[in-house]
């Protein structure tokens, strides 16, 4: 691989900062909370690694894909 496309690749592939995206689950739904109440930490970080976990393995599958010159997805 020549110097371009592996600095093409590189920059594919390098996240920025990681954010916490708000994922609700389905026992969420199930649950009532009172007006106002906050979800509980053990919660919201769960649901942040449920879904970075999905988009990591998601980048690996198109990388993988892509390298062997398969459709990814649908």
């Amino acid at each position: 691989m020549d110097g371009k496309s592996a600095d093409h690749m590189r920059r594919r592939f390098t996240h920025g900062p990681l954010l916490p995206l708000p994922v609700p689950t389905s026992d969420q739904h199930q649950r009532k909370q009172a007006p106002g109440q906050q979800p509980s930490i053990w919660l919201l970080c769960s649901n942040w690694i449920r879904y970075y976990s999905i988009q990591w393995r998601w980048d690996i599958e198109r990388f993988l894909a892509r390298r062997f010159h398969r459709r990814w997805g649908g």
